[in-house]
């Protein structure tokens, strides 16, 4: 072989190399093309689960809470997605009890003692939801599922993290999708009708890129952070 041979099949080693090792380490973040961080969280039966549980997986990830509206008013088209794309996605609905203003991290001793209560109130806020107004059997249908699926946001940490470009007030419902590599392909914040964005999912679950459906999916005025008045541009003097 070649000397001028042999340093082009070494450059090319180095570039299948390095385009691996960026694959496999891309950055974590919340934003699209950033490795999902890895949420921990609870199962309905009160034992711990982490995101990276569900790696390999094209995953569609809810934060949603049973006393949100806009949340129980897409629930039903979830449902009904989920049934048209099982064994293509893995739904995962992490739910939490409301908004916690103290910003604190998580402490694991509080965590322990304390996840058992939110779980309880959360499985009674969900039993007591109503997800479709005019079915009543479509609605136990919806409400056994979620009772036997939905995660448990122990204080919303992980909501406040994955909702980060939102404000408080109207943070949820917002979905991510994330493909086999623990990569967020797409972020899509409040209310969806989610049947009509099957197109949308297939292309998902085919690894095609979903960047035609950004537009879709901008976040509206009233969800953007608040801007305390200290912060906001000084007016020009009147004349």
């Amino acid at each position: 072989m070649s000397f001028r041979r042999a340093w082009q099949v070494a450059a090319t080693i180095v570039i299948v190399l390095s385009a691996v090792t960026f694959s496999r380490y891309r950055p974590e973040g919340f934003d699209s093309g950033l490795r999902a961080p890895n949420f921990n969280v609870y199962d309905p039966h009160g034992s711990p689960v982490q995101l990276a549980d569900y790696r390999g997986e094209h995953l569609l990830v809810n934060f949603w809470g049973p006393w949100c509206p806009p949340c129980i008013r897409e629930m039903e088209s979830l449902y009904d997605l989920e049934r048209v794309l099982a064994g293509e996605v893995r739904f995962l609905y992490v739910g939490i009890n409301g908004f916690y203003r103290d910003e604190r991290s998580l402490d694991p001793a509080e965590i322990a003692e304390g996840y058992r209560p939110g779980l309880d109130q959360f499985r009674a806020r969900l039993r007591q939801a109503t997800f479709v107004e005019d079915d009543p059997a479509k609605n136990d249908l919806v409400v056994n599922h979620l009772l036997g699926s939905s995660l448990f946001d122990f204080r919303g940490y992980w909501q406040r993290q994955f909702r980060a470009r939102t404000n408080e007030r109207y943070g949820i419902p917002v979905t991510y999708l994330i493909d086999k590599r623990g990569r967020i392909q797409l972020i899509v914040h409040t209310f969806q009708n989610w049947l009509d964005h099957e197109q949308m999912m297939r292309d998902f679950v085919a690894s095609a890129s979903l960047a035609p459906y950004g537009d879709r999916f901008h976040i509206p005025q009233e969800l953007l952070p608040d801007v305390p008045e200290s912060d906001s541009p000084s007016r020009p003097p009147s004349p």
